[in-house]
């Protein structure tokens, strides 16, 4: 259920948008009916046009937001995925005690940063 949580925002956006549009196509057709039994076809053609643009447009941005929102959630849950595997990494031995002191030692040092001592391959 809250897995994947960013393309189901993103989802959900879409379809929220594609409601948005829908309830504006009929607006739109309820429009041009009522203008088409008044006689003045042009007008109501124009009208219905005009309100099916501006449901479009109101779909867009409303959802545009929304839809961000899923995409950072989704970056965000791609970070967390790869700081987890970075943290495995670390704790894999790319840290290593100074035999000499104890300190810590990262993969490639040549000498041991607290003490100074220097390390052979086999330390």
């Amino acid at each position: 259920m809250y897995k994947n949580v960013g393309k189901q925002i993103q989802k959900l956006a879409h379809v929220i948008r594609i409601v948005e549009i829908i309830f504006g196509v009929l607006l739109a057709f309820s429009t041009l009916s009522l203008f088409a039994s008044s006689g003045d076809a042009l007008t109501a053609v124009l009208t219905a046009i005009l309100i099916i643009g501006i449901f479009i447009f109101i779909a867009w941005i409303t959802n545009l937001r929304f839809y961000a929102y899923g995409v950072i959630t989704e970056r965000v849950e791609e970070q967390t995925k790869l700081l987890r595997y970075m943290a495995k990494e670390e704790d894999a031995g790319l840290e290593k005690e100074c035999p000499i002191c104890g300190g810590i030692l990262y993969a490639g040092d040549e000498f041991c940063s607290h003490c100074g001592t220097k390390m052979t391959t086999a330390q």
